[in-house]
């Protein structure tokens, strides 16, 4: 009986220490797992990692390299340029209804001569990101006149007048003259940022703002003989106002064939709201002059808004410094330029198959520019 009860004991015993080895070894297992000395296996796969730079490093030497322009900068253009205005033609010279072999003669209109203008332009760069904000005023000027006299005359307006309505008797004219008054303003505010495309080739995007106000007085004269005693000067005098604003963008390419000398492209598009006002008055005075009294047989005048559109391009190569220690920039520019305004001229007509048109500005800018 005793030695029953005292293995039953020991048994209990040894089971008891048994699972009091198994509680101390699980815990200890659990604590080296939980501690910071086992670092967690890295399923990761190993790969070397790579470097891509977006931008290369500029080229010594290269355009690129230069500094980067800063600060405040003024501009002078100088213009010489021929202006454009379809529709303003005022008679056929050698025409004849009776004949039946037409005469060699032509077109007369207002000559189109080479005239100056000006820009003026003042700009900084933003701190941020050397954004770059100008404004720019531009004004141009053109004043023409032109006269003809043959027993062959066509007009091309039909001027009102005292006996015949509207009227002219083709054959009847001996004279005819026209003259126009232009004058041409603008104000171009674009925001721009310069990019590199590689070392030597740059755009700058632009896009802001242009106001527009132009005038244009257009005077037309025909002397015409109706009777064998009497004739008449016609005279119509067709005016217009024009006065717009509306977005303008663009972009401007440069070309560098080394740190100096650069061949330069320039586009831009604007899209305008516009107002017109155009007036028209015809007049008739009898000749010989004792019997002259000038009678205005037409007065009207038209005003409306519309959109307008205008298209630039400039061409042209530049030249650029950089003096006293980087401190000053000095650029000069020489470009072709060309502006175009489709359907510009909307001068009151009587005659419904008349066409108007449109008006180009095309001639040489030269430009220089100092950045301090």
């Amino acid at each position: 009986m005793c030695t029953v009860s005292f293995e039953r004991n020991f048994l209990e015993l040894l089971s008891m220490r048994t699972l009091l080895l198994l509680s101390v070894f699980s815990f200890g297992i659990l604590t080296a797992r939980a501690g910071p000395n086992v670092p967690y296996p890295d399923i990761t796969p190993t790969r070397k990692p790579e470097q891509h730079n977006i931008v290369t490093p500029a080229e010594k030497g290269t355009p690129r390299a230069q500094p980067h322009q800063q600060g405040l900068y003024i501009s002078l253009d100088f213009m010489m340029w021929q202006m454009r205005m379809d529709g303003l033609e005022y008679s056929y010279t050698e025409f004849d209804d009776t004949e039946l072999i037409p005469q060699l003669g032509g077109v007369q209109y207002t000559s189109n001569r080479w005239r100056p203008g000006f820009k003026v332009g003042v700009g900084t760069f933003l701190p941020l990101d050397s954004w770059r904000l100008e404004a720019l005023y531009s004004w141009y000027q053109n004043n023409e006149a032109s006269n003809i006299t043959s027993q062959m005359l066509y007009p091309l307006w039909d001027i009102a007048n005292n006996f015949d309505d509207y009227n002219i008797t083709k054959g009847l004219v001996t004279s005819a003259g026209a003259s126009l008054q232009f004058e041409y303003n603008t104000i171009d505010v674009s925001l721009a940022r310069n990019i590199f495309l590689s070392d030597f080739l740059r755009t700058e995007p632009f896009i802001g703002m242009k106001a527009a106000w132009m005038t244009q007085d257009y005077t037309v004269n025909y002397a015409h003989q109706f009777s064998s005693l009497f004739a008449e000067e016609l005279t119509m005098k067709n005016n217009q106002n024009y006065y717009a604003v509306g977005m303008r963008a663009g972009a401007n390419f440069q070309w560098s064939f080394d740190k100096m000398l650069s061949l330069v492209a320039n586009g831009a598009y604007s899209l305008l709201w516009s107002h017109y006002k155009t007036t028209r008055q015809d007049s008739s005075t009898l000749i010989p002059t004792e019997l002259s009294t000038e009678l205005v047989n037409l007065d009207t005048q038209a005003a409306y808004f519309t959109n307008t559109a205008c298209y630039e391009f400039e061409l042209g190569f530049k030249m650029e410094w950089w003096l006293y220690k980087d401190v000053y920039h000095f650029e000069m520019l020489g470009m072709w330029e060309t502006q175009y305004w489709p359907n510009q001229n909307q001068l009151i007509t009587l005659s419904p198959d008349q066409i108007l048109g449109d008006l180009s500005l095309t001639g040489f800018t030269f430009r220089a520019r100092l950045d301090f």
